[in-house]
């Protein structure tokens, strides 16, 4: 499976409201990923924002859930573990728009 490599962003539409998910592309050029629609949400609680934050921090979050992986099915050493506690960390930060 291939996908296209992070980071990923979420930029906000020049009208307002709708979100794009979007990546540089191999030659510099942006590239959209995906688009989450204002409009759409269905119930009010509903929060776009947090919406495309977790789509645009998907490749991080799974490169560090295979990094976690890797650490946990082998012995690793205790600076590795913390290695990768920082890049879960950093991926859930992501994902919750922090």
């Amino acid at each position: 499976m291939s996908y296209t490599s992070g980071p990923w962003n979420s930029v906000v539409s020049t009208d307002g409201g709708d979100i794009g998910i979007v990546a540089e592309g191999v030659r510099g050029e942006r590239i959209v990923l995906a688009e989450v629609f204002e409009h759409v949400a269905s119930n009010e609680d509903v929060d776009v924002d947090a919406n495309a934050d977790i789509i645009a921090a998907a490749p991080q979050l799974l490169e560090a859930c295979q990094a976690a992986l890797d650490v946990w099915s082998f012995q690793a050493s205790d600076r590795e573990r913390q290695r990768v506690e920082r890049e879960l960390r950093y991926a859930i930060d992501l994902a919750m728009g922090k």
